[in-house]
């Protein structure tokens, strides 16, 4: 897992969802994180399903012991058959992120990247 922030957040500061100082242009922040998995690079259905089921027991326990509100694509998601045109996606996908405090990337044990020169 990788979990980023995208900035300090004191806690129980009420000023904490306004943009940083020196920062006029910035969104404001919807979500507190934005849970992001390698779900379309998954090699078949059944790997993509059984990895999303897991995804969303994290959400749950995020919404639920965090209290954190959670941006998922593959929320509603269950098949890799369901989603969206890809730049329909990757453009919700790219707001989303834009509007997140946080960024938590869950990647499977078994998903290997391969990095050429």
């Amino acid at each position: 897992m990788v979990l980023m922030n995208r900035r300090r957040r004191p806690a129980a500061d009420p000023a904490a969802d306004e943009p940083l100082a020196g920062n006029e242009n910035a969104r404001p922040i919807t979500y507190d994180v934005f849970l992001s998995s390698p779900m379309a690079s998954l090699p078949s259905d059944e790997d993509y399903e059984s990895h999303r089921l897991g995804i969303l027991r994290v959400l749950e326990a995020l919404e639920r012991d965090c209290r954190f509100k959670v941006y998922y694509a593959g929320e509603r998601r269950p098949t890799k058959a369901s989603f969206e045109r890809p730049d329909v996606g990757a453009h919700r996908d790219s707001a989303a992120l834009r509007e997140s405090a946080r960024f938590l990337l869950v990647m499977p044990k078994d998903l290997v990247s391969v990095c050429r020169s």
